[in-house]
Formats: C-alpha cells, structure tokens, sequence
C-alpha cells in the first residue's frame, strides 16, 4: 500500500495505492471542507 499525505498540520490522505489480487485500487482526494487547521501544503 501506498499512501500519499498532506505535509502540514492536518494531515489529510491525498492518494491511496493499493494492490489486490485482481488488480489495484486507486483513491484520490476530490475535494475537502471544515479542516481544524489551515491548509498550508501546495499541489
């Protein structure tokens, strides 16, 4: 598994990689609201 984070306070998972036995599975971020903190990351 591969699991991709924000750098900051909040610590968001942006992407997750995952392989199974018939392929993979792939997760990524669409969209966020309500963060405790800032967001301080870029990309």
């Amino acid at each position: 598994m591969y699991l991709w984070i924000t750098n900051d306070a909040n610590r968001i998972p942006l992407k997750v990689e995952v392989e199974i036995l018939i392929g993979s599975l792939v997760l990524e971020l669409q969209s966020y609201e309500g963060l405790k903190n800032e967001m301080t990351s870029k990309r």
